[in-house]
């Protein structure tokens, strides 16, 4: 351990104070940015008014900017070390905020890598549900497999194309944790292989504590403009066997996109589709977002299918070279299986740039506007906002 401890040392003092005497210049820059916002509302359902005032404000100082540095790389054996942006951050909610400080080091060997100074980790968490827990009309039951092996420890990995492959050790607490008699280590293993245009990665994790449970992932993705097609898998091979697995399909459309997404799990309800389409020059001036969600295709009864549209559209409208009009409305239609309920809501609105860094928006924002007994109106709000 004091060896270990004295060879990171030695490649972190030597590296910074020789290696890197003469590329390492530390450079300070700050930034700002602030908006002041008015707003007046009137629920249009109890017909109450009033105003809110909200305001944000943020000054960064930008001590050391993100940097990767090597040192006698042409050698059969040298120290490498990466230090990443470190900041300071003063804004209205927090009277000071630290950016964090990251030094990765390794010893290369090559085609060997081993780290000394990166914790190694096997994680789960590779697949995306589908559902929005932010969205009232989809029920937020859902979520991926996130277990994780995590701590201290060093990892030895062969890089040699096509494929990267790295055994992990580490330990789940350190000596000056109390006495415990269960093995408080664990191992794993992962690897990637580059078919261009392909990519497959793969891995598992053991933890030695008594009980615990293997855990395993895989992925592949395809890469072919203007073609992206995904695919992974996590696996809790416990006696349940949890897993989930999703698929998808993307492609680039002018600077817009359409895509098509599969989520699955045996621990899910059934089967997620999600279908968006977003445009943003194909016709000047309008942007549309199209989203359509069917869930849980194939789920057991109690739990039934349901869905939601939802479809967005603004258009600029240029007064000058300065000034503009953006009208914008979304509709969200939809069937939330919990309530057995239809959903039909509507958002329609103005930003106005009149101004120098300043904007007025005018937003309807109605209720469920097919609800039962009656429906709700919503709300109306006026806002005039400032940002530098």
């Amino acid at each position: 351990m004091k060896r270990i401890a004295l060879l990171t040392v030695l490649l972190l003092v030597v590296g910074l104070s020789l290696g890197f005497a003469q590329e390492f210049k530390p450079s300070i820059a700050w930034s700002t940015a602030g908006t002041a916002t008015l707003t007046w509302g009137i629920n249009l359902d109890t017909m109450e008014t009033g105003f809110t005032n909200g305001g944000s404000a943020q000054f960064t100082l930008t001590l050391v900017p993100a940097v990767t540095l090597a040192k006698s790389a042409e050698a059969p054996v040298y120290g490498w070390i990466q230090l990443t942006t470190t900041a300071l951050t003063i804004t209205d909610t927090a009277a000071l905020a630290s950016g964090a400080t990251a030094v990765a080091a390794k010893i290369v060997a090559t085609p060997l890598e081993i780290g000394v100074n990166t914790a190694p980790s096997i994680a789960l968490g590779k697949v995306t549900p589908i559902e929005n827990a932010a969205d009232a009309v989809l029920e937020a039951s859902e979520a991926a497999l996130a277990t994780s092996i995590t701590g201290a420890g060093t990892y030895v990995k062969y890089v040699s194309a096509p494929i990267t492959f790295e055994v992990d050790l580490l330990s789940i607490g350190d000596w000056t944790r109390a006495k415990d008699t269960q093995i408080n280590y664990a191992v794993g293993a992962q690897a990637t292989l580059v078919f261009a245009p392909v990519t497959i990665g793969f891995g598992a994790g053991q933890s030695l504590i008594t009980g615990s449970t293997p855990i395993a992932f895989a992925t592949v993705a395809l890469a072919m403009a203007p073609l992206t097609i995904g695919f992974q898998m996590d696996l809790n091979l416990a006696a349940t066997m949890a897993y989930d697995a999703g698929f998808s399909v993307a492609m680039a459309i002018g600077d817009g996109s359409l895509g098509v997404t599969g989520v699955y799990g045996n621990n899910f309800n059934g089967l997620d589709l999600k279908v968006a389409f977003a445009s943003g020059t194909l016709v000047p001036n309008l942007t549309e977002s199209l989203t359509v969600y069917v869930l849980d295709i194939g789920a057991v009864a109690p739990i039934t299918m349901e869905y939601e549209v939802i479809n967005t559209i603004s258009y600029k409208v240029a007064l000058s070279d300065t000034t503009y009009v953006t009208p914008t409305a979304t509709v969200t239609y939809g069937l939330n299986y919990e309530t057995n309920d239809t959903i039909l809501k509507l958002t329609a609105g103005a930003g106005m740039g009149l101004f120098p860094n300043t904007t007025i928006t005018v937003t309807y924002t109605s209720g469920d506007l097919i609800a039962p007994p009656a429906m709700l109106i919503g709300t109306l709000t006026f806002a005039f906002g400032i940002a530098y």
